[in-house]
């Protein structure tokens, strides 16, 4: 059985209606989405974010001619996604699904939306993925933007579907979460659990009890250099299923209407618990 990933991405409305997009915005559509996918499974690959020229001897992206119907193109994902360091034990006949499952995981993430991590390794607290995988997020929102540029100039919507018609949709709204991103220069005091944390990156999720989800951080470079081991230590606390709740200070990266898309950490603190 052929481990390969085949994927169509499926543009409609507006001149798509007529098999049709306007070339530049269809070529940037294009590479937006293989950067995305280049980048999430470079990581899937090698457990390791590269954000310029992620190249891997484990998989190629390939572009099939495209056909009407609004206007389609096809993608084949290619290689050995079976030796991905992420994919590990996962049985040679689910190795494609899986891959998909990452690429899913990244794109609904990258466009403001809840996702369930689709392996053990990304859902494991004191897994470095589980904190890692918010760096790649970090690192495709860009080619997120690109992707989404056709919508509102050539289509109005994007799918992305799977050879067994695992559909992830994209439109306006989409479009909105990734193009909106306003620095919050407010420094503000809020108490959050931590439910991953690489301490090398920085990088991780804090559980926000109000808003009743979780939020990318970033360790800010001039935080309080006691920051991190009292973040190390919440996580600790969560993985062991302990009261692991602490007050943190930082600023925010807000998505549409004040949505914090990221917070970026100063200082941490268990003082006032």
């Amino acid at each position: 059985m052929s481990e390969n990933l085949y994927l169509r991405l499926k543009y409609t409305g507006d001149d798509a209606r007529r098999h049709v997009l306007p070339a530049y915005y269809a070529g940037e559509s294009l590479a937006g989405f293989s950067r995305i996918a280049e980048i999430a499974l470079y990581y899937a690959a090698h457990g390791v974010v590269r954000y310029r020229r992620p190249r891997s001897e484990f998989f190629s992206i390939y572009v099939h001619p495209p056909r009407a119907g609004s206007f389609e193109s096809f993608l084949e994902i290619a290689g050995n996604l079976g030796g991905f360091t992420l994919l590990s034990g996962v049985p040679a006949s689910l190795v494609a699904a899986a891959t998909y499952d990452v690429l899913k995981y990244t794109l609904l993430r990258v466009t403001g939306r809840d996702a369930k991590p689709p392996l053990d390794v990304l859902a494991q607290p004191l897994s470095p993925h589980s904190a890692n995988i918010e760096a790649v997020i970090d690192a495709v929102e860009p080619s997120a933007r690109r992707f989404q540029n056709v919508i509102g100039d050539g289509a109005n919507k994007i799918y992305v579907i799977n050879a067994h018609g695992s559909t992830i949709n994209f439109n306006d709204e989409t479009k909105s979460y990734v193009n909106h991103s306003q620095n919050n220069r407010e420094v503000r005091g809020k108490v959050f659990s931590v439910h991953s944390f690489n301490v090398n990156s920085g990088y991780g999720r804090v559980y926000d009890q109000e808003l009743r989800r979780s939020i990318p951080f970033q360790i800010q470079e001039t935080a309080n250099p006691k920051t991190k081991s009292i973040i190390a230590r919440s996580l600790n606390q969560y993985a062991n299923e302990q009261e692991s709740w602490i007050n943190l200070t930082f600023t925010s990266i807000d998505g549409p209407r004040g949505r914090p898309k990221k917070i970026l950490i100063s200082n941490a603190n268990i003082d006032s618990i």
